[in-house]
């Protein structure tokens, strides 16, 4: 899973109907195709698929379509095809995680000691104090790699091989990265953290006792009108697959909700949806931010969400920072898992939000100039 990108250039999506309740984006009667624009972006970086939009004041108002769903099948790509998240799925743990606190359910300042207490005794003490925020924010101490008992993709392996469900695998990975000293001292700076958002949802688990999963569609997919969510990638025939290379060659994955991730990763980054309910998701936030109640949570918890407060530039599932053509602060993110890329960027100040997303994992430059390639043709740029 892809780290938040370096803040190169765009920005975002806009603002949905107020009510969660609404349908998904309005469309507007002018709508910019830059599908030819795209498909030479797509083909000058040799990849499978492309898709691009962009979102104003709840408006669509820009989106592209190029290349394939799969290089078996050569079916092209359409606009409501579904894509891998990756790690853009941070920002709806978050999400999760503040109407979870909303509810009554924990706080903000619910400590790793507070919400797994039979684990806990096992930690280091230092992973105590570690609270909700923190972890969601990057600031937990608690690293992806390095440990000698579980790292990356080869310790995932190990405990997927135990046949637990992905709540269990979640507490048992817990129970093994927390036993070491923090990275880095707690509450300061970011050490980006797969396990950390893991950790996270484990604490959701055991306080609601609901799976993530059951969470995540329950709490925010289901009021927030994302019909097309669901864990996972894409869920088979008809749908985009993600390609990896082989020499020279894409290579398509088997249909099907699985991939290259273990379902435990589910909440630091497999999730799938279309760009239309991704769209809906970033624009809800951005009203939400401008002081909007109507919406999944009151304006406090989404303004929390995007606040910098530690200056890390990394925020509760968002990289942030501040671009001249966005008159001001931008919210991006990207990821993949190797097979997939996606990146999304927002600008509050404009109600913009641009998204991209390609089926292999080598998208990154052709998404950001997917993103720069629509904003001049909005003539923002």
């Amino acid at each position: 899973m892809n780290r938040t990108p370096t803040l190169l250039l765009l920005l975002a999506l806009a603002a949905l109907s107020a009510c969660t309740s609404q349908p998904l984006l309005q469309q507007q009667a002018s709508v910019l195709d830059v599908s030819a624009d795209l498909e030479k972006i797509r083909a000058a970086s040799d990849l499978p698929g492309m898709a691009c939009m962009a979102v104003r004041n709840g408006k669509l108002v820009g989106f592209g379509v190029a290349g394939v769903r799969s290089v078996r099948t050569k079916e092209k790509i359409e606009i409501d095809d579904p894509f891998h998240m990756g790690s853009c799925t941070k920002a709806m743990t978050s999400t999760l995680a503040a109407v979870l606190i909303e509810q009554g359910k924990l706080s903000w300042g619910t400590t790793i000691a507070d919400g797994l207490p039979k684990l806990a005794k096992d930690f280091h003490p230092r992973f105590h104090d570690v609270t909700i925020e923190m972890l969601l924010r990057h600031q937990g101490g608690i690293a992806d790699y390095g440990n000698p008992e579980f790292s990356g993709m080869s310790g995932f392996k190990k405990i997927t091989a135990l046949n637990l469900t992905p709540v269990a695998q979640r507490r048992k990975i817990a129970s093994i990265v927390l036993k070491g000293a923090p990275a880095k001292p707690i509450g300061e700076g970011m050490e980006y953290s797969n396990n950390g958002y893991m950790t996270a949802a484990a604490i959701l688990e055991k306080i609601t006792s609901r799976s993530w999963d059951e969470l995540i569609v329950a709490e925010v997919f289901k009021p927030m009108g994302l019909k097309s969510a669901a864990i996972g990638s894409p869920p088979g025939e008809h749908h985009p697959v993600g390609h990896e290379k082989k020499g020279d060659k894409w290579q398509a994955l088997d249909l099907g909700p699985g991939g290259r991730l273990p379902e435990c990763l589910s909440p630091a980054g497999l999730v799938h949806m279309n760009l239309r309910d991704w769209a809906t998701f970033v624009t809800q936030h951005i009203q939400g931010h401008k002081g909007s109640d109507k919406g999944l949570m009151s304006s406090m918890s989404f303004r929390r969400l995007h606040t910098d407060t530690g200056k890390s530039g990394y925020v509760a599932g968002w990289g942030v920072g501040n671009r001249t053509w966005a008159k001001g602060e931008i919210w991006t993110h990207s990821g993949s898992d190797g097979t997939w890329f996606s990146v999304v960027w927002a600008a509050p100040k404009l109600d913009l939000v641009l998204l991209a997303v390609s089926n292999s994992g080598t998208g990154a430059e052709a998404c950001d100039q997917a993103v720069v390639n629509l904003l001049k043709g909005l003539k923002i740029l």
